[in-house]
């Protein structure tokens, strides 16, 4: 591994909505790419990558290798360990369907807001 420039953990996450338990939501499309919440490439434990799988920051700097990733798409420790009291479980949710709830949810509140101004 070579020399890392500085980074936060959490400049190398994605960014999520969570799902009524808690669990962060990772969006996967119809090609069975995994999203943040802005579309930005992630992996299952929600490390943004880039197109070939290296793990960047959300300025696009590269920070790991693909092959410096295990096999269940964690990050090398120590820093691994330092995600610990970041993020809690993930939830990969179908995009389309994800975004169907979304909708259905957002007319809910509306009709809710209507009702409680009349």
């Amino acid at each position: 591994m070579a020399e890392l420039p500085n980074f936060e953990v959490e400049e190398i996450l994605g960014e999520f909505e969570l799902d009524n338990d808690g669990n962060q939501i990772i969006l996967k499309t119809a090609d069975g790419k995994l999203n943040d919440k802005y579309g930005r490439l992630v992996n299952r434990r929600g490390y943004l990558i880039d197109p070939v799988g290296n793990v960047i920051t959300r300025g696009n700097v590269f920070i790991f290798y693909k092959e410096e990733i295990d096999f269940d798409d964690e990050i090398p420790a120590p820093y691994s360990f330092q995600k610990g009291a970041v993020v809690t479980k993930f939830n990969i949710k179908n995009f389309s369907v994800h975004r169907r709830m979304r909708k259905k949810d957002k007319l809910a509140m509306q009709d809710e807001f209507i009702e409680r101004e009349y």
